[in-house]
């Protein structure tokens, strides 16, 4: 009785002690399943999380967004140099003059809330999923003012709006898609998909600067031709985003019962606590 009660507890002991590494679908990225780390909010994992998770690594994900990063610079060079082969200067100063005042107005709807996911999704993989589309409630309720302020504004400036009223729709539709598309990317880095990040920047640039050329080949000069192009790239490339974070995140988030936004950091408690914190 005695030996058989030893060898029992040696095997406890042993499966207590005794870390477990798992090959993920995605390449081999070790996870540590250890029973005495099963308390620890920093470290520890569900088993439905395991299959997918992919721990976020600054040597890597660097990598992985500076060289994409140059290539879509360089697509966008490329862009630019059709653009100015393509469209007369007063028609491309047009273009890019609308492109800077929408984005430079809508960015101030963006509010840092995808900053502060980047940072705090790393903390709590399974709340990225549900955590991007609280940002785009709160983006949306301040986007409303400021939609009405630039539908105001904008005549004031551009004098002939209503003969540039397509382009105007078509540039301001673009810095939108861009303003949302930040959130979907910020929470793919921080469940350690720095490198879908990147390359939803490079099928963006991807896109535009093939339509650009397929307008250029054929000959057309219209303006509002390339913005259209310009738009499908955004388009595409934030839809792919948010098609791959759900892939990858939304599994972890259904596959937990009881969640709180607390497990995410203090700052997600309340929409009033998350607005300050951004502002900070």
């Amino acid at each position: 009785m005695t030996s058989t009660s030893a060898l029992g507890t040696a095997r406890r002991t042993s499966c207590v002690n005794q870390s477990r590494h798992r090959l993920a679908p995605n390449g081999f990225e070790p996870v540590l399943n250890n029973t005495m780390l099963e308390n620890s909010p920093a470290i520890a994992i569900t088993m439905s999380q395991q299959s997918n998770l992919r721990l976020p690594d600054m040597k890597r994900d660097s990598t992985w967004l500076a060289g994409t990063d140059l290539f879509s610079v360089f697509l966008a060079l490329v862009g630019q140099v059709i653009l100015t082969r393509s469209l007369l200067s007063s028609d491309y100063g047009l273009f890019i003059i609308l492109l800077d005042l929408f984005a430079t107005t809508f960015l101030i709807v963006d509010l840092g809330l995808p900053t502060l996911l980047a940072r705090d999704g790393v903390k709590a993989p399974h709340l990225v999923w549900p955590a991007v589309w609280r940002v785009y409630g709160m983006q949306l309720k301040i986007a409303i003012p400021f939609f009405l302020l630039t539908l105001f504004l904008t005549p004031q400036i551009i004098t002939s709006w209503q003969d540039e009223f397509s382009l105007l729709l078509l540039t301001s539709v673009i810095a939108i898609i861009h303003i949302a598309s930040y959130a979907p990317r910020s929470a793919l880095r921080a469940i350690g998909e720095a490198r879908i990040e990147g390359i939803t920047k490079v099928i963006e640039r991807a896109i535009t600067t093939t339509l650009y050329c397929i307008l250029l080949v054929k000959g057309y000069d219209n303006v509002e031709y390339f913005a259209a192009a310009f738009l499908a790239g955004a388009l595409i490339a934030w839809v792919f985003s948010l098609i791959q974070l759900s892939r990858l995140s939304k599994p972890l988030w259904l596959s937990e019962e009881i969640w709180n936004w607390k497990d995410l950091g203090e700052s997600w408690i309340s929409p009033k606590r998350l607005f300050f914190s951004a502002m900070h």
